[in-house]
């Protein structure tokens, strides 16, 4: 499936790659299904790793 596929994720890839908060805002917004939870699941695995990438350079720094 394709961003194209679905309006729904077509908004979320354009959000994606704008404000990452906006995103955020949006795909908290979503009703509960399976696309908005796959949404949600890949926004957390983001925000770890970049809270894993920031303390990486803390700690070498």
């Amino acid at each position: 499936m394709t961003p194209d596929d679905d309006p729904v994720l077509e908004r979320a890839w354009d959000l994606r790659y704008g404000d990452p908060t906006e995103f955020g805002r949006a795909v908290r917004a979503l009703p509960r299904s399976p696309v908005a939870t796959l949404l949600r699941g890949r926004l957390a695995q983001a925000r770890l790793a970049w809270g894993n990438a920031t303390a990486s350079r803390r700690a070498t720094a």
